[in-house]
């Protein structure tokens, strides 16, 4: 009986102890390498980053990190065993009473092409007497929220590091193959807790592009998914974040660690060499200051694999994650594209042709998600394209990165590029074949992200081409090639399609930025620089308040044959100026030249008749011409010429051309060219098109090289300990095995000795 008590405490002690030694917290974890980015090239350096289960965690105490072969690794979870020489061993070494790192140990001062903020991050640790600022040995940092710990994997054995481990010698490249990550809590609250997380180094297979906007990285992540490409969220070594205050900027690491996941050129590798490079890259949004085209696409330009049946180009159908936009109904579309890829030879994709009225400012190169006027959207362009006599339209499209040469910079592994298809030549012929326009055109659409906002973020494989000169009815076909920054014709880079021009109604109405009579329009040509062109229209009809007779150019230079189209309109009530009498407002376009580079002035005979200034109680002399620019209205140089019977006929002189309005003067003693003039407030009851602010032509503000901000990356905290069911689940078989155990013992002495159990009395 006494060995059946012997069983029962032994039973009762293991259901006590078990779970109580179990339940301990485990305190240690790795959020990165996070579990989708636990694959790397070869070579390639890495944080071990975790963010402790309890946060703040008092007195962690000292942190190793240890790199083994995988192969030499049993166990799972906090139970891993690892044997043999470890090939990294990183240890920290905090302050025993607060069992952080001090801060004597973090080099705040060293600022060979760092930044450091906050100070608590693993590259910049050193012992307390400023020695070994260089040993990849000591490199983690433990706070009380987290542990950091730098793991060099032979890309950048040369900067800031002697490369060797604790015994001198040299640290073996990380190569491919599979490692394990071991953790190990050796003092304070973390003292003999292990956690480990296993990865590969191999090929690289990344899906590249730009974040920005939310949208496009979505979309990037969810094609990586699809395709089993990888995608890198978590800090590049040199870019560290601990989603808080404490962030570094390393771009020496940064850079080659990025650049190597694109292309790995280093020495040494087993099977991630140049020849077998696989990327796919998002064209969309990317320009020169980003790491997408300096450190991603430059690479695969530099080793020529922009033609590589491993390298594939996407872009959006419609040239937007989302097109969001106004239609003619008032109604708000929102329209998805499908990703596409560029195939074969083509270099050059139309997404879609914009119909509109002409905004008082030029949405060349420009889409704003933001914009409120009333369009149409033509995504699919085999049928052609129609639009009305006093409408614009616009040629969306993207192009593929061509060969170029690429050059080094001041920092390794970010390049420059020295060619792209950099401009489109359009041709415009009617339908009897004669070219009515030729013109080039920039490749470098810009995009605004903000409501409000004038920052423009420029993409330097996007284009957005205006066009405001297809003012007589017909049908003609447009034609566009792409050139180089050489002028060459880039192979590939054709497309058509076909405008329809109709005319308007024969009682067009009167909304905001609509027309509001008929279109004049007039032909001439400069046959040498200083030639004035005269643009001679008809005489005013019989009661008509205000008519434009002719306009006398006087160019900078020889343009050629040009265009000269004149409209009444009515802006919509944010336009129109609400501090004087208004006879009209007239739109005046120079088309098939460029106004901003060829002309140096010119004069506007106008009429205006007796009527109207008598209406108003005005004098002759008290009109002036006013000319939209720079988001206002600003009063031109005008004198009244002559009187002829019941019209007055004045000359402005205008510096350009834009909208304008025939006003009663502000000063009615003499000229104030520079007037600035009150324009009416938008009523919200009212849908009209507003004149928009004139677009800055800024770079998009991205941080260069010197000065690069990491994203704060927030982390989710994993769960701490074994499940309590996993433990109660481990502890009843154990008791049933025990159990069973010393039945059957029990039962077999029984058998053998069966006086020992006969009852008496």
């Amino acid at each position: 009986m006494k060995r059946d008590h012997l069983a029962v405490c032994l039973i009762i002690t293991l259901f006590v102890l078990i779970p109580a030694a179990q339940a301990l917290p485990l305190y240690l974890a790795i959020t990165q390498p996070s579990a989708n980015e636990t694959n790397f090239a070869e070579m390639r350096d890495f944080y071990v980053y975790g963010v402790f289960t309890t946060s703040p965690l008092g007195t962690p105490g000292d942190v190793k990190i240890e790199l083994f072969p995988t192969s030499s690794c049993t166990g799972w979870s906090g139970t891993v065993t690892c044997t043999g020489t470890p090939l990294r061993q990183l240890q920290s070494h905090v302050d025993p009473v607060t069992g952080t790192t001090p801060q004597s140990c973090l080099n705040l001062s060293f600022v060979n092409g760092i930044t450091v903020k906050g100070g608590y991050v693993p590259d910049i640790v050193e012992n307390p007497d400023g020695s070994n600022f260089t040993d990849p040995n000591n490199k983690v940092v433990v706070t009380d929220r987290y542990y950091a710990g730098l793991v060099l994997g032979g890309v950048t054995k040369t900067y800031n590091t002697t490369y060797k481990d604790s015994s001198g010698h040299t640290l073996t490249d990380l190569t491919a193959g599979d490692y394990t990550i071991l953790v190990t809590g050796l003092s304070g609250t973390l003292n003999g807790q292990v956690i480990a997380k296993n990865i590969t180094f191999g090929i690289t297979n990344t899906a590249l592009g730009t974040n920005r906007p939310p949208d496009n990285k979505n979309a990037r992540i969810n094609y990586a998914i699809q395709h089993n490409l990888r995608t890198y969220f978590d800090s590049f070594p040199g870019y560290f974040s601990d989603g808080g205050s404490n962030w570094s900027n390393f771009v020496s690491r940064a850079y080659p660690n990025n650049g190597i996941e694109v292309v790995n050129d280093l020495s040494g590798t087993i099977l991630d060499t140049v020849a077998v490079a696989n990327n796919t890259m998002f064209m969309y949004n990317i320009n020169a200051a980003s790491t997408t085209y300096s450190v991603e696409l430059a690479p695969i330009l530099r080793y020529k694999l922009q033609d590589s049946e491993n390298t594939t180009f996407l872009y959006y159908s419609n040239g937007e994650t989302f097109l969001t936009y106004i239609d003619t109904t008032g109604t708000s579309q929102n329209v998805a594209s499908t990703i596409k890829q560029f195939t074969g030879t083509n270099r050059l994709a139309l997404t879609r042709v914009e119909i509109r009225s002409p905004p008082p400012s030029s949405y060349e190169n420009l889409y704003d998600p933001n914009d409120t006027a009333q369009k149409t959207e033509y995504t699919d362009l085999s049928g052609g394209v129609t639009l009305t006599q006093g409408q614009e339209f616009i040629v969306f499209g993207v192009v593929k990165p061509i060969a170029s040469t690429v050059a080094t910079t001041s920092y390794p592994y970010w390049y420059s590029i020295d060619n792209r298809t950099s401009n489109i030549t359009y041709t415009i012929t009617n339908s009897s074949g004669g070219t009515v326009l030729t013109a080039t055109h920039d490749v470098n659409l810009s995009r605004y992200y903000t409501p409000g906002s004038t920052t423009r973020y420029n993409s330097l494989f996007e284009f957005g081409s205006e066009f405001t000169t297809l003012t007589t009815p017909g049908t003609y076909q447009v034609s566009l090639t792409g050139k180089d920054n050489l002028g060459n014709i880039v192979p590939g880079t054709t497309a058509s399609f076909s405008v329809t021009v109709n005319s308007p109604p024969a009682s067009p109405g009167s909304d905001g930025g609509s027309s509001s009579g008929a279109i004049q329009a007039a032909y001439g040509k400069a046959t040498a620089a200083q030639s004035r062109v005269t643009f001679a229209f008809a005489p005013p009809t019989p009661g008509n308040t205000v008519s434009v007779q002719s306009v006398i150019l006087y160019p900078s230079k020889n343009i050629g044959e040009s265009e000269l189209v004149v409209q009444p309109v009515t802006p919509g009530p944010a336009s129109q100026i609400s501090d004087r009498e208004v006879a009209g407002y007239q739109s005046i376009d120079l088309n098939w030249v460029s106004p901003e580079s060829s002309v140096d002035h010119a004069d506007i005979m106008f009429t205006i008749n007796n009527a109207w200034l008598t209406e108003h109680m005005l004098t002759p002399d008290a009109v002036v011409m006013l000319r939209y620019h720079d988001n206002r209205w600003q009063e031109l140089p005008t004198r009244l010429d002559h009187s002829e019977g019941n019209l007055n006929y004045y000359i402005a002189t205008t510096p350009g051309f834009s909208y304008f309005a025939i006003a009663s003067r502000a000063n009615t003693t003499g000229n104030n060219p520079n007037a600035a003039v009150i324009v009416g407030n938008i009523s919200p009851s009212v849908t009209t098109v507003p004149v928009p602010a004139k677009p800055l032509l800024t770079e998009a503000s991205i941080i260069p090289p010197t000065a690069t901000t990491p994203v704060p990356v927030t982390v989710p905290l994993p769960n701490a300990g074994f499940p309590v069911i996993t433990i109660v689940i481990a502890v009843g078989v154990i008791i049933l095995i025990v159990v069973a155990i010393l039945l059957i013992r029990r039962w077999w002495i029984r058998r053998q000795n069966p006086s020992l159990f006969r009852k008496y009395d």
